[in-house]
């Protein structure tokens, strides 16, 4: 599994999703990538000991980081990374591809 590699700040990079039949986001990991301006951009911050935090979108532009945990499981062969909070849906996803720099994740749960 990856536990150690997903350590650090992750953006979603909306421009490298550009094939619609794509059922997947890519997120970069921001020590090796500089995003583009934009309004809002969904991000995840891991911590080593299972404490995240992820960017949350305000209708007023004041976006705001919310606390979470979370958490690597192989499911039937499938790598799964789940995310928990005290007071949003949990979050899941199928880990498609994973390298240093780039994350790939299918919406499982939402």
């Amino acid at each position: 599994m990856h536990s150690t590699f997903i350590i650090g700040e992750w953006a979603r990079s909306y421009e490298e999703e550009v094939d619609q039949n794509d059922d997947f986001n890519i997120f970069r990991n921001l020590n090796d990538y500089s995003p583009p301006p934009s309004r809002f951009r969904e991000s995840y911050v891991f911590n080593t000991d299972g404490i995240c935090s992820s960017l949350q979108l305000a209708p007023n532009d004041a976006h705001y980081f919310v606390s979470c945990t979370w958490k690597l499981e192989v499911y039937q062969g499938t790598e799964i990374l789940s995310i928990s909070y005290d007071k949003l849906p949990q979050k899941q996803f199928e880990i498609i591809k994973f390298d240093a720099g780039n994350l790939r994740l299918k919406n499982i749960k939402d």
